[in-house]
C-alpha cells in the first residue's frame, strides 16, 4: 500500500479453500464442517479487512462468500440438516487430507470385537464408512489425547492433536454433545446407541445410525479412533 494512500492490509496467513466458493450450495456429506469452518475463517478475514481494500476486492468473491454465509445462517432445511448424523452415507472414508496427516503416529489398522487372532476381520480406517453395523458395534470410540475442544457462540469445536485449526463439530444443543461424552475408550458403540435411544425414546436402528455418524465424523475430522 506504499504510496497507494490507501490503509496497511491486516496481518493474515494463508486462508486455504478458496476454490469452495467456485461450487456451489449445500454441500457435500462429510465435509459440511471444513465448509463451514472455511466460510467462518473468510468471513472473519474480511471484517478485519479496512473498507479501502475490500472495495478493490474481486466483486465475484464478495458475492460468493455473501452468499454461502447466507447458507450457513439460514440453512435450506429441504436439502437436509448438515448435523444430521444418522444419514452419514455407507461408504469407504474419503479423508479431506492424507491419512499421514492425520494419524502420523497411529496405526491405521484395527480389529473389529471378536479379534484377528480370534478369526475376526482386519479394517482399515477407510473400511469403517462402508463397513456393516455389526462389525462396528463393538468397537469402542476414544477422543484422542491432546484434541482441544471448545465451545463459541453455541457451536462445539474439535482441534486435532496436530490439527492447524479448530473445526465446528456439532451445536452444543444437539445429541451429539451425549454422543461425544460417551466416546471413552471404554463404551462400546453398542452401548452408547442403547444410552441415546433411551434418552431420546428413538428406535435402536436410529440411535445406532446417528451415533455412528457422529464416530466417522470425528474420525475424519482426526479427532477420535476406535479400539476393541
Amino acid at each position: 500500500s506504499d504510496g497507494s494512500g490507501l490503509p496497511p492490509f491486516p496481518t493474515h496467513e494463508h486462508l486455504g479453500g478458496l476454490y469452495l466458493f467456485a461450487g456451489s450450495t449445500p454441500w457435500l456429506p462429510g465435509f459440511e464442517a471444513w465448509a463451514w469452518e472455511t466460510v467462518t475463517r473468510f468471513n472473519t478475514y474480511f471484517v478485519q479487512c479496512p473498507p479501502a481494500w475490500s472495495a478493490i476486492e474481486d466483486p465475484v468473491l464478495m458475492e460468493r462468500i455473501a452468499l454461502f454465509t447466507r447458507e450457513m445462517q439460514q440453512p435450506d432445511l429441504t436439502a437436509g440438516d448438515p448435523f444430521a448424523f444418522e444419514e452419514f452415507p455407507r461408504e469407504p472414508l474419503k479423508f479431506p487430507v492424507t491419512r499421514r496427516q492425520l494419524f502420523s503416529s497411529m496405526r491405521t489398522n484395527l480389529e473389529v470385537a471378536s479379534g484377528k487372532a480370534e478369526g475376526g476381520t482386519a479394517l482399515q480406517l477407510a473400511d469403517l464408512g462402508s463397513a456393516p453395523d455389526s462389525a462396528l458395534a463393538g468397537l469402542m470410540p476414544q477422543v484422542l489425547p491432546g484434541c482441544t475442544i471448545t465451545v463459541e457462540q453455541n457451536m462445539v469445536f474439535g482441534q486435532a492433536p496436530d490439527g492447524p485449526r479448530p473445526l465446528p463439530l456439532f451445536p452444543l444443543d444437539s445429541p451429539a454433545l451425549q454422543v461425544f461424552n460417551l466416546f471413552n475408550g471404554q463404551t462400546p458403540l453398542a452401548e452408547v446407541s442403547r444410552q441415546l435411544a433411551d434418552m431420546h425414546v428413538w428406535p435402536r436402528q436410529r440411535s445406532f445410525a446417528y451415533v455412528r455418524g457422529v464416530f466417522l465424523t470425528l474420525v475424519l475430522c482426526g479427532l477420535c479412533l476406535p479400539t476393541g
